[in-house]
């Protein structure tokens, strides 16, 4: 408890409102960095250098990369520009203002602000920060009583991260994982385990699965990416539904994206048809499951409600994205302990990697030499045991 309650108290010197006077009253020299090269992210930026300017803050200009000087030089702004890296070299500004998008451009770039001695600060625009922050006080202790139930301590270190990072929207408080996603220690899936992967996109994870020496079923709702992950599993022995998961059957409207296709309440480009996993196995005489993911887009703890019967009885390992909502950090966890209370519970935060960029990322992230390893609110995992 200790812990958790100073973790907290430390949060309330991170505020934004407090950093931002500092820089007022430290007579701070500020640059603001443009982390998506395109014209709607550098409007924010340009707006947020002159709502800096009103409140008194010495802004020196907008940083951008090397690689989006044609396309910001082309757009009215009154604020210089600046090449990072000729930025950083020259060392013109004392702070570099980050606007924290979850993009994964600002998450990496505050490395090599770091590496130059500069110091970076994620901003957000103030209903985004304050939401966050206001959410994780309002469910407290429910977030508490999530984190001393965890089974070890670097779950509850790497929860307290997330948390801190809500309050404080510095990505820097994150703790990634070190092993695969979904390969935790004790909880992954076993040589002869039934094993259900939901939302599989194109089927790597069912065939990591496969290779743990399990018999994999995989459910995947968006049409081209069953496609996809059909082929492969045709190929290397896995089974693919083209459903998703859900509490129950049902078809409903979604909209296409690649690994995040997601259900929307109406109006999606397209239809998939949803199953509760209870009737679907029975209806395959499968009676035994042993593992359970789910990456889901949302609708976790919806199809852990259709999955009631397995788990209550046959009690499946289990590791459920916990990221795509703010109440799943403790609704999951809630819901699978009502059905199981003897369920030991751990929590992983996993980094992205550069193999998700496209080509032209993929050179920026080298030219300016930054990890592999993208820090991003995504790829929170709840284990389960």
């Amino acid at each position: 408890m200790r812990e958790f309650v100073r973790a907290l108290a430390e949060m309330e010197s991170a505020r934004q409102d407090v950093k931002l006077a500092s820089l007022v009253s430290e007579k701070k020299k500020v640059g603001v960095f443009c982390p998506v090269i395109d014209e709607a992210h550098f409007t924010m930026c340009d707006k947020l250098c002159k709502m800096l300017r009103d409140a008194g803050i010495d802004t020196v200009g907008i940083a951008v990369y090397e690689e989006g000087l044609e396309l910001f030089q082309s757009l009215k702004t009154d604020e210089e520009l600046l090449n990072i890296a000729v930025m950083a070299e020259l060392h013109r500004v004392d702070t570099m203002l980050i606007l924290n998008l979850h993009s994964m451009w600002g998450e990496m770039m505050y490395q090599y602000f770091a590496r130059h001695g500069i110091e970076f600060y994620f901003v957000e625009n103030d209903d985004a920060f304050y939401y966050k922050r206001n959410y994780m006080y309002e469910h407290i202790s429910e977030l508490y009583d999530c984190y001393v139930d965890f089974v070890d301590e670097y779950s509850r270190k790497s929860y307290l991260g997330v948390i801190r990072e809500g309050m404080s929207g510095q990505l820097g408080e994150y703790i990634m994982a070190p092993e695969p996603q979904y390969m935790l220690d004790g909880f992954a899936p076993r040589l002869g385990d039934v094993a259900i992967d939901a939302g599989a996109f194109d089927g790597e994870t069912a065939r990591d699965f496969l290779w743990c020496g399990a018999k994999v079923y995989s459910f995947e709702m968006d049409e081209k990416n069953y496609q996809k992950c059909k082929e492969l599993g045709d190929r290397i022995g896995f089974e693919v539904e083209a459903k998703g998961l859900w509490s129950k059957h049902e078809f409903v409207d979604y909209k296409e994206s690649g690994t995040a296709s997601s259900m929307i309440a109406s109006g999606g480009d397209c239809q998939a048809e949803m199953i509760d996993l209870d009737s679907w196995a029975m209806a395959k005489n499968i009676n035994r499951v042993d593992f359970i993911k789910m990456d889901i887009e949302g609708v976790e703890l919806e199809a852990l409600q259709g999955a009631k019967r397995i788990i209550s009885t046959c009690k499946p390992r289990l590791a459920i994205c916990a990221y795509h909502k703010w109440e799943h950090l403790y609704a999951l966890q809630q819901y699978i302990k009502s059905l199981r209370p003897d369920y030991e519970v751990a929590f992983r935060h996993y980094p992205l990697t550069t193999s998700i960029l496209l080509p032209y990322q993929k050179d920026i992230f080298a030219h300016y030499g930054l990890s592999e390893s993208i820090p991003t609110w995504c790829e929170c995992v709840l284990y389960a045991r």
